[in-house]
């Protein structure tokens, strides 16, 4: 099932304000858009429906923070960064079993080379 050009912008413009909000480096940002955009791309090609987008968001945040920042993240923060904010209830459970889904489609490859990692070897 194809996600519309405006629910893949929501949900990228999630993805920067919890970025922003939890000030995080931008590769953090990179990474999570890459990581949803991805899942997004191999349920379309396996015709298979996409999950919630704010939850794609909150996952692909965090499983980008525990690559990029030196500080675990906390799903339980994060958890309640969006029921206040967004006023979207997330389970600790649905996280965890979205973010196993996530592993498997991408067969275990989540990093990405992006320009900022390129650009300082030079």
């Amino acid at each position: 099932m194809r996600v519309s050009d405006q629910a893949r912008r929501h949900m990228i413009t999630l993805i920067e304000d919890l970025n922003r909000l939890k000030k995080y480096k931008e590769e953090t940002l990179y990474l999570a858009a890459s990581l949803a955009d991805r899942l997004l791309v191999n349920l379309a090609v396996k015709n298979k429906e996409a999950p919630c987008l704010i939850k794609l968001a909150v996952i692909t945040t965090l499983m980008a923070a525990k690559l990029e920042e030196p500080i675990q993240p906390s799903y339980n923060r994060m958890i309640r960064l969006a029921a206040s904010d967004w006023n979207v209830v997330i389970t600790k459970q649905e996280l965890a079993d979205l973010e196993g889904l996530i592993i498997r489609m991408l067969d275990f490859d989540l990093h990405f080379t992006g320009p900022i990692p390129f650009l300082e070897r030079f």
